[in-house]
């Protein structure tokens, strides 16, 4: 029997690979957009707040802007977490503690990574 049982013995993962690395973007983009509450404890006027909270959300706008990118395009979406990970090492060098590096860092590589593996197996699905 050549096409005898169409099955698969193994489930669709497909949802799953879907949806995880696009839940943890908006998880990690919330995460980052709690800092910018700090500016209002700082003392500041009305309208250097207001500045000093665009300013703190600033991280927030690109990861969101990725996130939007890698819903459509994983792809072009991986190439940007991982380049958003190099800018906030770069940027953050001496002035985190390793933690705060492998927080940050640490999960936009994953979601770089997971981005990754959706893209290859809806691309392995195909053939």
């Amino acid at each position: 029997m050549i096409c005898g049982n169409t099955k698969s013995k193994y489930p669709d993962i497909s949802g799953i690979l879907f949806g995880i690395p696009r839940i943890l973007g908006i998880l990690f983009a919330v995460f980052v957009a709690v800092f910018a509450f700090d500016v209002f404890g700082q003392g500041y006027s009305l309208w250097r707040t207001m500045l000093a909270r665009r300013i703190y959300l600033v991280p927030t706008y690109l990861v969101i802007i990725t996130l939007i990118l890698a819903w459509r395009w994983e792809r072009i979406g991986a190439i940007l977490y991982i380049g958003l990970a190099v800018i906030y090492v770069v940027w953050s060098r001496g002035r985190q503690p390793a933690a705060a590096h492998f927080a940050e860092a640490g999960s936009l590589i994953l979601m770089d990574r997971l981005f990754l593996v959706s893209c290859r197996y809806k691309a392995g699905r195909r053939t």
